[in-house]
């Protein structure tokens, strides 16, 4: 077979036996039943949370027992979220980690794609014969009925029947300059054959898919979660996470012993999702990159600042008694000071750091209001292991190792003298670990009050990866942001002038404040 059609059949059965494929296997093959009589849900809710567990499987690599397990996980999930009155909003762990594990590795989104539901979902009933409208049956299904697999045994024979126009496109994009007007003309005519037998089957459709049929009992099962008007916040994927985490993403949070969920702290269905007793909230949720922020205004403010206000508001409400926040050093942006105080007048203009002050504003009202207990902290820069390397702008050090890890010199902005307060993550974590236990009401600077300029940390991460060889180049200050290009355009382009302020402004913390209060100080050199 060619094309985008497996090389060998799918799989109907695992290659390894245990107790929790067979049940996986059992509960897939009699989803239709399930589903009819409304015990899907039922019989899911009651399992325990490792009855899926799939970890054979991903030691063994096997790729035939790893495509049906994301098919039998694909259906049994969307059966699961679309398969009552109303759609499902959280998706149980049972179903989620096993589901999420798969699906990473195969480098695919947990959802119920093309690949499971029609690539990786059929069968030849004569198995020496080809692939025909006469001989090819589904494995898995919602409901099942002709509809449902006329519907996708159409769209297998097609895949089958455009293979010939893929091979055929791939061998003119191989042709060479000495190619002949020939040579190119007849792939063209087998590319134009292979479309007409595509269209032919495609025509075929109605003869068993009744379309309201499809679109009424068959379609809702094929609904994905992202931007749906049903599920307005997305999927709640339980012990573990759906659709995207803006800036994050999930290989950092695969190994939490605790769930994770991905809704939006910003969300109307926030109060829906949680419940139970909560001693502390740790909010470090929000948009945070600079130039991001200038460029989505509208999600800066909605992450950061309503985010804020749901989480204190839900805090308040629930009788929860203590919230941290996270704020940052950048709400000094406009302070000229050597050394910057937590008592200081604070007047930034940047939308990320505006938006950070108008949280600490909202914490002062809730403070006043309500007596609520929440302590801010406004963290200076912060580094450590597995820091984001793929945003447009990373931090400086993970920018910095991944420009050198590809062989590449790094590219600083200015002179690379500019001077930052640099904090780790485990000085970060040790304060946050504290302000749990001492649960202050007040404001507190996260930093080490020492300056490293731009230049040292580069030649430091070179000299540990032994790439110092690579070098360090330099560009104008005015263009650390011209990777947001949107940003510069248009009558009312944003000011160089301040990209060349952010880019060369020198920052120094104290932290004599927490050192005072709570005992706290960096202990990373």
């Amino acid at each position: 077979m060619k094309g985008f059609l497996p090389e060998k059949q799918p799989s109907k059965t695992y290659s390894i036996s245990n107790n929790s494929l067979d049940l996986l296997t059992n509960v897939a093959n009699d989803l239709p039943k399930l589903l009819l009589t409304g015990q899907l849900q039922k019989q899911i809710n009651h399992l325990k949370k490792n009855d899926f567990e799939i970890n054979e499987l991903l030691i063994s690599k096997k790729p035939a027992d790893i495509n049906l397990a994301m098919r039998h996980l694909s259906f049994i999930a969307h059966g699961y979220i679309w398969g009552d009155v109303e759609p499902h909003k959280i998706l149980p762990a049972v179903i989620a980690k096993p589901w999420v594990q798969i699906a990473n590795e195969l480098g695919r989104p947990p959802i119920l794609s093309y690949a499971s539901y029609c690539l990786d979902n059929w069968y030849k009933i004569d198995s020496d014969q080809e692939i025909s409208l006469e001989n090819v049956a589904l494995i898995n299904n919602f409901l099942g009925g002709v509809d449902e697999d006329w519907f996708v045994t159409i769209h297998v024979v097609i895949e089958d029947r455009a293979s010939n126009a893929v091979c055929a496109a791939g061998k003119i994009k191989d042709l060479d300059e000495e190619a002949t007007e020939g040579e190119i003309k007849q792939e063209l005519i087998n590319i134009s054959k292979s479309m007409r037998e595509v269209n032919k089957i495609f025509a075929r459709m109605p003869e068993k898919c009744d379309p309201y049929v499809y679109y009424h009992r068959v379609r809702p099962f094929i609904f994905g979660s992202k931007d749906n008007p049903d599920l307005k916040s997305g999927l709640v994927y339980e012990g573990e996470f759906k659709d995207n985490l803006r800036n994050g993403h999930y290989n950092k949070i695969e190994d939490l012993e605790c769930p994770f969920y991905n809704v939006s702290v910003a969300s109307p269905d926030f109060f829906d999702i949680f419940s139970g007793d909560y001693d502390t909230i740790i909010h470090l949720a929000g948009v945070t990159t600079l130039p991001d922020c200038e460029c989505n205004p509208v999600d800066t403010l909605s992450s950061n600042v309503l985010g804020t206000s749901n989480v204190l508001d839900f805090s308040r409400r629930k009788g929860i008694p203590h919230v941290i926040f996270a704020s940052t050093a950048a709400v000094y942006e406009q302070n000229k000071e050597d050394v910057l105080t937590e008592d200081l007048d604070i007047n930034p203009r940047l939308y990320y750091s505006l938006s950070k002050k108008m949280c600490e504003e909202l914490i002062a009202s809730y403070r006043k209001n309500y007596g609520c207990n929440v302590t801010t902290l406004r963290f200076f820069n912060i580094f450590g292991p597995d820091g984001d390397k793929e945003r447009l702008n990373p931090p400086l050090i993970s920018y910095v190792h991944r420009e050198l890890m590809k062989g590449l010199p790094p590219v600083l902005c200015g002179d690379g003298e500019q001077v930052r307060d640099f904090i780790c993550i485990d000085d970060v974590l040790a304060m946050i670990e504290l302000c749990l236990d001492k649960k202050p009401n007040d404001t507190f600077n996260v930093c080490t009050g020492v300056t490293t300029s731009v230049n040292q940390i580069t030649k430091w991460v070179s000299e540990e990866l032994g790439l110092e060889h690579l070098g360090i180049k330099y560009r104008k200050s005015d263009q650390l942001w011209d990777t947001y290009p949107d940003l510069f355009e248009g009558q009312y382009p944003f000011d160089k002038n301040i990209v060349v302020e952010e880019t060369e402004k020198y920052t120094k913390g104290s932290y004599e404040k927490a050192k005072r209060t709570l005992g706290w100080e960096p202990n990373t050199d």
